[in-house]
């Protein structure tokens, strides 16, 4: 193995023999002998790595696997930060697709699904829609029974099949459908102007979280110039840290971090195999392994007593929701008659009525805290806990209720550019057919 170090790290050969040493021995669990050379010839510091494959404990030999090389990498990587080294990063830092190659067709489904309904909303003819699809690296084949999809800038391999998308109503997302569907679209729209809006809702949408939590400095193994290692437990009596990119945190001055994430966000895990030296690397996991957004934020929420703020999912859904509404306003005839753009009026209304249901769903969560924090507790533990989540639903609260209104208000807006729309073609109408005369 080699372990190579940028020529700008302030670092001593000894310190980069010192990471080859931890490196080696986290690998493989400390019980193969190896030998580390430190070269200085190559105008940068780097490792040349040998150890036996041999288990001198076990004799079992060490198998290097698919995967092996990645779970290395990221040991290598956590070890260096604590020296401060610089972390050569082989892919983009803000590249989504890189960190969600490995999931299961079911995260390829939701990518699909939501990349579809954005056309259907913006397409008015069954070519248009094929182009615009292709626009947005969405392939389609209609060739046999069933429509199938697959993403083309996704390391998708194998085709998602329509009916597997909607299963109330499995013909939905198949061609011929689709093709009904914006035929009712009075848009007019070019494959650009739409192209450039679904970049705008890919970057507004990689931005939004579900949980916001603050970190502590002792719940930070070390950092790079890429983002954090944290401390987390899995498994039964297992430790080790997982990588959060930089676009998730946001510093404080007080040197804590303020953590932004959604339930579904996974996060790459790295093992401590030294603290488990009885356990050889081959009973272990042999290829990387994640940890979900939601089971990582109740165990930093439980490590520091800090009580996680949600935003509650329903306002992903109105913003959608709201931005098709103002696109239709935007490029169709400046009505809400389309087809689309009735469905989308619709189900709008039915997520605002889902947000007032939350809202009121909060505020008795609020008036229970209150109540039991007015029953004179005496522990201060408790107290302290029952104030700390009644902050949190509160500001929760508060979030939800701000954009609940301002989207009210949006939905008002277009409803009155409806009606005035409406009035005004009626006007126009009944003076042509006064201009006109009485029929015979």
């Amino acid at each position: 193995m080699i372990q190579s170090f940028s020529p700008d790290d302030d670092l001593t050969p000894e310190e980069v023999h010192e990471i080859g040493r931890q490196t080696v021995m986290e690998l493989t669990g400390g019980n193969h002998q190896f030998v580390i050379a430190t070269h200085l010839d190559k105008g940068h510091l780097h490792n040349h790595i040998i150890f036996n494959s041999t288990n001198s404990v076990t004799n079992k030999a060490f198998r290097w696997q698919k995967g092996t090389q990645r779970v290395y990498e990221n040991i290598s990587n956590k070890i260096a930060s604590r020296y401060g080294a610089k972390i050569i990063e082989k892919r983009p830092g803000n590249n989504h697709a890189q960190y969600t190659k490995w999931q299961a067709q079911n995260i390829f489904k939701k990518k699909i699904k939501r990349r579809l309904d954005f056309l259907i909303a913006r397409s008015n003819s069954k070519e248009d829609f094929l182009e615009k699809a292709a626009a947005l690296s969405l392939e389609i084949n209609d060739k046999g029974k069933h429509t199938k999809f697959r993403l083309k800038d996704r390391d998708q391999q194998q085709w998602t099949r329509a009916r597997t998308l909607n299963k109330k109503n499995t013909d939905y997302y198949q061609l011929d459908h689709i093709a009904k569907l914006v035929e009712q679209n009075n848009l007019d729209v070019s494959v650009e102007d739409v192209f450039n809006e679904y970049i705008d809702t890919v970057q507004e949408t990689s931005q939004d979280y579900t949980w916001k939590v603050e970190i502590e400095p002792f719940q930070i193994d070390s950092s790079n110039e890429h983002g954090l290692f944290l401390n987390v437990d899995f498994g039964v009596d297992r430790r080790g840290q997982v990588f959060v990119p930089g676009r998730y945190l946001d510093p404080l001055e007080n040197g804590n971090y303020l953590f932004f994430l959604k339930d579904d966000d996974f996060f790459e895990l790295t093992e401590n195999r030294t603290e488990r030296p009885e356990a050889s690397f081959n009973s272990q996991s042999k290829t990387p392994r994640y940890m979900k957004g939601k089971t990582l934020v109740r165990q930093l929420s439980s490590q520091n007593g800090k009580q996680p703020v949600r935003k509650e999912p329903v306002l992903n859904t109105i913003n959608d929701y709201l931005r098709a509404l103002d696109f239709y306003a935007s490029h169709g005839d400046g009505t809400l008659q389309s087809g689309q753009a009735k469905q989308i009026d619709q189900k709008l209304t039915e997520s605002l009525e889902e947000a007032k249901s939350k809202l009121f769903e909060l505020d008795q969560k609020i008036v229970d805290l209150k109540q039991e924090m007015a029953k004179g507790l005496t522990n201060p533990r408790i107290v302290e806990g029952y104030k700390r989540e009644l902050d949190a639903i509160m500001e929760s609260r508060d979030l939800l209720n701000t954009q609940y209104e301002q989207a009210v208000q949006n939905l008002d807006y277009y409803r009155g550019i409806e009606s005035k729309f409406h009035n005004d073609n009626q006007e126009q109408n009944k003076k042509a057919a006064q201009q006109r005369g009485p029929s015979l």
